[in-house]
């Protein structure tokens, strides 16, 4: 399967990182929605990268956090700065 980079963002390493305080913007998922996403990741693979930037997950705490249930490295990509944290998260 081929990876493709949205605009604004560029892949990168594998890292566990933390959420940025952008992230918060949205809710974490239940408890139930996460092991669905386990389940998605463990039959598909992880399809969409984890966002970062600062350091920081931006955009994919669920998918960052089933990727630890499931014990692999999870794939992510950095924002490249040319918008705001809080604007790419909205």
């Amino acid at each position: 399967m081929s990876r493709v980079a949205a605009p604004h963002i560029r892949l990168v390493g594998n890292n566990l990182l933390q959420p940025h305080p952008a992230a918060s913007i949205f809710p974490m998922m239940s408890d139930a929605d996460i092991e669905a996403l386990v389940a998605d990741i463990r039959t598909n693979g992880q399809r969409e990268p984890i966002i970062t930037t600062e350091g920081m997950i931006l955009d994919g705490r669920n998918r960052a956090r089933a990727c630890e249930m499931l014990g692999i490295a999870p794939i992510t990509a950095e924002l490249d700065g040319k918008v705001t944290p809080e604007a790419f998260v909205v």
